[in-house]
């Protein structure tokens, strides 16, 4: 009996083991095939399950001036989000909607019944466009109401703020939806569009992993992110605000006085390139902005008459000495007949000197004609005019000029003074800084410098010369022809007393079917300040300003003038020589005049010191005799002496009472 009972009992221990070593095995391949065959199932529900991956939009990079205001900038906005689902669940609904609506404008008892009608649905926007002050608030207050996060949320986004933005639309550009839609905004115009790539913060992927009913976030060793850059980077401009504000200020006063069609300003600094004010009349909107600087097309007229004689020096086709005839103030050239525009060159014979100072076309003629069609063509190209400048800006157009071969046979002669040329107003600028800055013909740029998120200078803005087009030879003589020109020619009314200023007026007839129009003009003034070594380039242009006065010199002369007065008082720029004397505690300044550029007659010296008079004369073979103590009463030879045969100035001192 105890043997049958053993035997049973063998027998169920054998059948229960069998049992559970299958058991085991069927979990060990359970487990095999859930961890090895069902791995990438299971663990894409898991993560699915506890996994967050959400998309974090960095700061666009900041837009600045070179004297550090922001001119465009990101701010954090919010819009206010309903989870209805999870506010079902709050008793005092009324209540949080109504401390809700102190920030934007809703009806409380028609939003109530809308997110009941969406109670199954996790996501409705009640309010957009919270400040980041508003959204700080209004989280406390429905915190204090009893909200959790999970009801109702902030959905956080970047707004661009330009704070000038109808002035600097033309420089700056602008943010947009794209026609086609989009979530987010991208660059149009500008420098928002020519450095988008810098500028762009982009989004970047967050992933986080929570607890099974998504409450609190897991720790983990690292938070997973991609690498890309957060924050876009700072575009620092060379633009100076001050002399924007100064150029934008005037301008307007005088769109106010004459109303052109249009009207652009360009400061520039000769010897970089670097573009310190920019002004752009009218502005226009988002679909209608325009930047007349950079691409406004128009003939310049005499304003390109210094870039002709400067090539011509150059070829030695003429010397400073050279002369040239006008009996009539007309001359007969192809077939046609080219006039001055005023008479006061009548009878002359004109020195280049004095073709520039009376602006004249007919000398313009006379030494176009010692060009041949070929040489004329190359020093267009090297003036850039068959090219685009380069300037960093994303909307330049293409040049028009046409190939010497093209030309009709008058062409030659009337783009010497100007016309039958199309160029912009910036080409100009650059051709005219070429003259004056040494020879060298720049490309210009916006901005001076780019930093990165962490304050690191990633680019650094040096002067890029193209090609060198003259010689500082034919510049210095250039700049002092443009220098008489203010002083005693058609730019006297840019002169500004106690300053060393050089320029041209442009008065060019507008062209039309069937010709150029009687009575319709652009005008325009470059100048530049201080002669020896220019350091600001101011160019005005104005199409068909409403005026009686028709001449350049008449309106454009003063507003370079205005300018510059302006500009010199911001940069503390005193006059030439400036003689502090200190009347009891107030200091007051005794301007003179230093003719630091030495003609060949005799300057006024009276009230000069004996080093500035040294200097005056230290490049010429002429000793100074110097009597008494003080500054200069009487001096000899007198002024207007021809110093080609001089030896000695004498001069005597007088101490000032």
């Amino acid at each position: 009996m105890i043997d049958n009972n053993n035997e049973r009992f063998k027998k169920r221990a054998k059948l229960l083991r069998t049992i559970v070593l299958f058991m085991f095995l069927g979990l060990i391949f359970q487990l095999f095939r859930i961890q090895i065959l069902m791995h990438s199932e299971f663990k894409a529900k898991s993560e699915k399950q506890v996994k967050s991956l959400y998309k974090e939009t960095g700061r666009r990079g900041k837009i600045l001036a070179s004297t550090g205001e922001d001119l465009a900038y990101d701010t954090v906005e919010a819009d206010v989000i309903i989870d209805p689902k999870r506010f079902e669940e709050v008793l005092n609904k009324k209540e949080v909607l109504t401390a809700i609506r102190k920030y934007g404008v809703f009806n409380v008892e028609g939003e109530l019944d809308k997110i009941d009608k969406i109670s199954s649905k996790r996501y409705y926007k009640l309010l957009e466009n919270l400040t980041y002050n508003q959204r700080t608030e209004l989280e406390k207050e429905l915190k204090d109401l009893g909200i959790k996060k999970k009801e109702i949320f902030f959905e956080k986004k970047n707004k661009r703020i330009y704070p000038n933005e109808d002035l600097l639309r033309p420089i700056i550009g602008f943010m947009a939806k794209t026609d086609e839609g989009g979530a987010r905004d991208v660059a149009r115009f500008g420098i928002e569009k020519e450095y988008d790539s810098y500028l762009d913060g982009g989004t970047r992927d967050i992933q986080r992993y929570l607890s099974a009913n998504r409450k609190r976030e897991i720790p983990t060793v690292n938070r997973i992110e991609n690498k890309d850059k957060k924050n876009g980077d700072d575009i620092i401009l060379a633009l100076d605000y001050v002399i924007q504000y100064i150029m934008q200020d005037e301008v307007n006063k005088f769109v106010e006085a004459y109303n052109p069609i249009w009207l652009t300003g360009i400061m520039v600094d000769p010897n970089t390139g670097e573009i310190l004010g920019m002004v752009s009349l009218p502005s226009g909107t988002k679909a209608t902005v325009r930047n007349n600087a950079v691409q406004n097309i128009y003939e310049p007229g005499s304003i390109f008459k210094p870039l002709i004689v400067s090539a011509a020096l150059e070829e030695k086709l003429i010397t400073t000495e050279s002369t040239f005839p006008n009996p009539t103030s007309s001359i007969q050239i192809m077939g046609a007949t080219i006039r001055d525009a005023e008479g006061n060159a009548k009878g002359m014979m004109m020195t280049p000197q004095d073709i520039i100072m009376k602006s004249s076309n007919v000398g313009m003629v006379q030494i176009a004609d010692r060009f041949t069609k070929d040489k004329f063509e190359e020093y267009l190209r090297k003036y850039g005019f068959y090219e685009k400048t380069g300037i960093d800006f994303a909307n330049e157009p293409e040049p028009r000029q046409q190939p010497n071969s093209k030309w009709d046979g008058l062409k030659k002669y009337t783009m010497a003074f100007g016309q039958g040329i199309a160029v912009t107003p910036l080409q100009i600028a650059m051709g005219f800084s070429t003259v004056i800055n040494g020879g060298n013909l720049l490309e210009p740029t916006f901005v001076k410098k780019i930093v990165n998120e962490d304050g690191i200078t990633i680019y650094d803005h040096k002067p890029y010369i193209k090609r060198r087009v003259i010689s500082e030879e034919t510049s210095a003589q250039v700049r002092e022809m443009l220098y008489q020109t203010v002083e005693h020619g058609g730019g006297v009314n840019a002169k500004i007393e106690g300053y060393h200023i050089g320029g041209k007026t442009g008065t060019a007839q507008k062209s039309g079917k069937g010709g150029y129009q009687r009575g319709k003009y652009i005008l325009s003034y470059c100048g530049f300040y201080p002669v020896e070594k220019p350091q600001y380039l101011l160019l005005v242009v104005a199409n068909e300003p409403h005026s009686d006065m028709i001449y350049a010199s008449q309106l454009m002369a003063p507003l370079f003038k205005s300018i510059m007065e302006r500009v010199f008082r911001y940069k503390k720029i005193l006059p030439t020589t400036a003689v502090v004397e200190k009347v009891g505690n107030v200091n007051l300044v005794n301007r003179k005049l230093v003719p630091t550029i030495l003609n060949n007659t005799m300057p006024d010296l009276k009230g000069l010191s004996s080093r500035e008079v040294m200097d005056i004369f230290k490049n010429r073979d002429i000793e100074i005799e110097v009597r008494g103590n003080g500054i200069v009463d009487t001096y000899s030879p007198i002024v207007g002496t021809n110093l080609q045969n001089i030896k000695k100035v004498k001069i005597n001192l007088k101490e000032k009472n």
